[in-house]
Formats: structure tokens, sequence, C-alpha cells
């Protein structure tokens, strides 16, 4: 009896530091994009001097990506695509207005070119991401049909 206790404590234990480092996780990516933000809008940093915040986003979502096909198991939830387009835009507006009243502010006329990258790198961050939930679609309905089999 007591060593099934200890297994059960052990289990809760594990729980929550999974839990607690899934946080942890969630929280450096958030703290990575804000650091990323602020030294490309406000510091006018280049990707070049972003390249810490520039491997922490898009490696976590790979990482994320890889580790799902590892433990066969797909975090798409019907109507993923629509909520995301509508979080990404209104996000990426936001970002861009501000982006832009700061850059007429400061910066005059030159905002526009330094506007570009930033915006190539939204587009492409929203083209896979977009991209990656479609696959997460189909290997969810693959995964469903394999586990309704067994």
């Amino acid at each position: 009896m007591k060593g099934l206790v200890n297994e059960m404590k052990d289990e809760r234990i594990k729980q929550v530091h999974d839990q607690i480092m899934g946080e942890f996780g969630t929280t450096v990516f958030f703290f990575a994009l804000a650091a990323f933000l602020v030294k490309i809008l406000l510091l006018h940093k280049g990707l070049s001097d972003c390249v810490v915040e520039y491997v922490i986003i898009i490696g976590a979502p790979l990482f994320q990506a890889v580790r799902c096909r590892q433990m066969k198991i797909a975090f798409y939830r019907p109507g993923m695509e629509k909520t995301y387009w509508k979080k990404a835009l209104t996000v990426l507006a936001v970002v861009a207005l501000v982006y832009i009243a700061y850059g007429q502010v400061s910066l005059g006329d030159g905002w526009t070119t330094k506007l570009l990258p930033l915006a190539a790198f939204a587009a492409a961050f929203a083209a896979i991401r977009f991209g990656a939930i479609l696959l997460e679609k189909k290997r969810a309905r693959k995964l469903e049909e394999e586990f309704e089999d067994e």
C-alpha cells in the first residue's frame, strides 16, 4: 500500500513539474516575442541584432511540432484556422499601426524602409503557422483513424 501511495505522489509531482516547465516555456516565448518587438519597433534594431529572440520565436513552435509527432498527438482543434487568423490579423494591425505612428514621428520619411523587413518576417511567420495548422488538421484526422482501428 505504501508503495502505491509513493508512486501516486511521484506521478503528481511529475505532473506539477511538467506543468511548471510548460508555463515557464510559454513565459520565455512571450518574453522573447516582447523583446523582439521592442528591439525592432522602439530601438530600431535589425534582425541581426535579435538573433536569440528570433531563434526562440521560430524554434518554440518547431520544437512543439517535433515533440507532437514523436508522442503521436495533435493539438488541432476544429475552427482553429478561423480563430488563428482573427487573432493574427488583429495583432499585426495593432503592431503595424503603432509602428507606423511611432515611425512617422521619430524617423520621418525613412520609416517605410524599416517596416519592410518586419512585414516580411510577420508574413512569413503567419504563413508558416497557418501551414502548420493545416498539417496538424490532416495529422489529427490520421491519428484519429489510426487509434479508432486499434
